[in-house]
């Protein structure tokens, strides 16, 4: 968050004027912007508190991110005033606008939304949004870090100006974009991009279905300012399911940037005949951690467990489910399922008469298993 209203605070004033002034008048300001972002820290809000089944985040209000990586390696969410029409304190644009296009996969920036949700149930999703042409013009939206927006251009509009979008390019239109959340509880609404050049500047969950925004949309929800400690929100695959392979990763999603973890911190669950599957590797930062692991050998079912041991802390120092071990564990994360078993012909039967003075005859061949 600090860092957050330092950027903006440095855009709106224009660094390069204060560089031609005084150095006393620039260490001034300097002196003033550090004093707003210290009233921030000792202030800093939490989550934004869903009510009645709805939630408003203006974007640059984001309580988490992360860069883009692989194909959008370079590419970041940066703040802007510059777009006409923008809610809020400004809006959050994508760049360097180098034509990248993400695709179906999540390696674009990420923008995250801490919640803290009062009403299970499913929420449709809207997303104010500016694309200035048909390369620049797209994001995809989720929640607890697993994207619902798959499967044609994601969430898109390129009019050139803000527009409120529910929809995925190209489904029908009954096919609104919606994350399901299942529990009471903090959950982390997140936005990637999938083209660079694309900007946003609010988004709504709601779970009424006749709901429609218009113009900058409801005012902002309010933020709470607790320090509840933080919590596990997913344990999901981050490769194709079912497998054979020799290795897999597994991403796992916390309530709120965390710290301390390791490889002790989990543990596999396996059924079938898997045996010396093993945690090869730990990375990440933040609320979004991968974990490898070496899948070992058999078939059957891999699932990925935290294991609460309180060595997990977020910024404040509270442990992972709060003082004291395994009340933060996490079992309930997706499986791989591994299928080592080699597919064999178990029958080949004709499939016409015998004898036969026919040009052409046919067999029906068997297989153990769908091939």
């Amino acid at each position: 968050m600090k860092w957050q209203a330092w950027m903006l605070f440095m855009h709106r004033n224009d660094w390069r004027a204060w560089a031609d002034r005084p150095l006393s008048a620039f260490v001034a300001r300097v002196l003033m912007a550090s004093a707003v972002l210290m009233a921030i820290g000792e202030a800093e809000a939490v989550s934004f508190l869903e009510s009645g089944g709805q939630v408003v985040m203006e974007s640059e209000n984001f309580t988490g991110s992360a860069p883009g990586t692989g194909a959008a390696a370079g590419s970041s969410w940066q703040p802007t005033t510059s777009l006409a029409g923008y809610s809020g304190a400004g809006a959050l644009a994508s760049g360097p606008n180098a034509d990248v296009n993400t695709g179906e996969t999540t390696v674009g920036p990420r923008l995250d939304y801490e919640i803290d949700f009062q009403t299970p149930g499913t929420y449709y999703v809207w997303v104010r949004i500016l694309g200035a042409n048909s390369s620049d013009d797209s994001v995809h939206a989720g929640l607890d870090g697993v994207a619902t927006t798959y499967g044609r251009l994601g969430m898109y509009d390129n009019a050139g100006t803000w527009h409120w979008e529910e929809r995925v390019y190209k489904r029908t239109p009954t096919e609104r974009v919606t994350v399901v959340v299942n529990t009471a509880g903090p959950h982390i609404f997140n936005l990637w991009m999938r083209e660079d050049g694309v900007a946003v500047d609010k988004v709504v969950l709601t779970t009424a279905a006749a709901f429609v925004p218009s113009g900058a949309g409801p005012a902002e929800s309010p933020r709470s300012s607790g320090d509840s400690p933080p919590s596990v929100l997913s344990v999901v695959r981050a490769g194709t399911n079912p497998t054979n392979a020799a290795s897999a990763d597994f991403t796992v999603t916390f309530s709120e940037a965390v710290t301390g973890v390791d490889a002790t911190d989990f543990v596999l669950a396996t059924t079938g005949g898997i045996g010396g599957a093993a945690i090869s590797a730990v990375s990440g930062s933040g609320v979004s951690y991968t974990v490898g692991v070496s899948t070992g050998t058999g078939s059957g079912t891999l699932r990925l467990d935290v294991t609460d041991d309180d060595s997990i802390l977020d910024e404040s120092g509270n442990p992972l489910g709060g003082s004291g071990a395994a009340n933060g564990d996490y079992v309930s994360g997706q499986s791989y399922t591994l299928d080592r078993t080699v597919p064999v012909v178990t029958a080949v039967l004709r499939s016409d008469a015998t004898p036969t003075g026919a040009s052409m005859v046919g067999f029906a061949v068997t297989f153990s298993e769908a091939v």
